[in-house]
C-alpha cells in the first residue's frame, strides 16, 4: 500500500462522521436500543487523533440476551496496544475534566471496564454487555466515555448515550 497514513486518516474521518450521528434504533425482543453522541472527545496531549466511541446491539445467534457492544476506535495504531478504560454511568454532567484542558466529562462513572482488543485491528477496543430482554429495562439511559493512555497523558473519547426504549 503506497499511502497507509492517508488510508488510516480517511478511515478515522469516516468513523468520526458516522459517530457524530445518532444510530438507527436497534431491536432485541421487547427492547429498542438507541445510541447517540453526547459531546466531542479531546486530546490534551496534542499527540494524535481523538478516539471515537460508538455503540450497537450485537446479535449472537442462539443467545438468550440482548448484547450491547461499545466500540472504541483509537483512530491511530498505537504500540504497545494501550489498556483502554470505559467509564459507564447514568448521568451526563457535561463538566470540564479536571486536569485535562479542553476536555469534558460526559458521564459520572458508576463503574469502570477494561476494554478488550478487538479483532477489527489494533486501533479497536470493545466491551460487550449482555442484557436480559426484560421490559423493566425500558426507559433506562446510560452514558459512556473512554480513556486511552498515551505518552504524556490521555486521549479522551466522545460521550455516548445508550437509551433503551
Amino acid at each position: 500500500m503506497k499511502h497507509p497514513r492517508l488510508v488510516l486518516s480517511a478511515a478515522a474521518l469516516l468513523t468520526a462522521a458516522f459517530a457524530a450521528r445518532p444510530a438507527p434504533a436497534q431491536v432485541c425482543g421487547p427492547l429498542t436500543f438507541a445510541f447517540s453522541t453526547t459531546g466531542p472527545g479531546c486530546d490534551p496531549t496534542g499527540t494524535g487523533p481523538v478516539p471515537v466511541l460508538t455503540g450497537s446491539e450485537f446479535q449472537i445467534l442462539g443467545a438468550p440476551t440482548c448484547n450491547v457492544r461499545i466500540l472504541l476506535n483509537t483512530a491511530a495504531i498505537l504500540f504497545p496496544i494501550p489498556p483502554t478504560t470505559l467509564a459507564l454511568g447514568f448521568s451526563n454532567p457535561a463538566l470540564p475534566f479536571p486536569g485535562l484542558p479542553g476536555c469534558t466529562i460526559w458521564t459520572i462513572p458508576v463503574a469502570f471496564f477494561s476494554m478488550s482488543f478487538d479483532a477489527g485491528g489494533p486501533q479497536f477496543h470493545d466491551v460487550l454487555f449482555p442484557l436480559p430482554p426484560d421490559p423493566a429495562l425500558i426507559g433506562t439511559t446510560a452514558y459512556a466515555q473512554a480513556a486511552v493512555p498515551v505518552p504524556g497523558g490521555f486521549r479522551i473519547s466522545n460521550g455516548l448515550q445508550i437509551s433503551i426504549n
